[in-house]
């Protein structure tokens, strides 16, 4: 999991929860909206895993959302471990930063985004392009047998 910012045509700065399942290399959703906190991150984290499943880890950056006493609670009651990445080092969690990085390459630079409502159609459509439409050699390249 990783935040994405970006600001609408009107001035107003949004924020991505991007997150990637690092096996499938498919991105079960990308949150967009002005505020992210704690609590509605692990929202969007129980909706993904009544979906999914539970996963057994997530790495995360230490934004404050993923160093907050919410996710962690939650994390201890899921069984799920969380791996903080050593800080200033976003190549420790090189799957999402290479996503993050095609959202703004293919998406983001390319659009003029109007609205919250505008930039959630937008970017969820980008999101069900890169998971349905692209090649899946795409999405694992880097994938390492095991």
């Amino acid at each position: 999991m990783d935040f994405v910012h970006d600001t609408l045509s009107t001035g107003h700065q949004i924020r991505m929860l991007t997150i990637v399942d690092v096996w499938t290399r498919e991105s079960p959703t990308i949150v967009v909206d002005t505020s992210l906190g704690g609590r509605r991150v692990v929202r969007e984290l129980e909706r993904i895993c009544e979906q999914r499943g539970v996963p057994t880890q997530i790495t995360v950056d230490n934004e404050p959302e993923f160093a907050g006493k919410v996710l962690d609670a939650w994390a201890y009651m899921r069984g799920v471990q969380l791996h903080c990445i050593d800080p200033g080092k976003p190549m420790h969690n090189g799957f999402i930063e290479r996503f993050n990085s095609r959202l703004r390459d293919e998406c983001l630079n390319h659009q003029w985004l109007c609205s919250l409502d505008d930039a959630r159609q937008t970017i969820e459509a980008w999101r069900v392009d890169y998971n349905d439409h692209r090649p899946l050699r795409d999405r694992s390249a880097n994938r390492q047998p095991k």
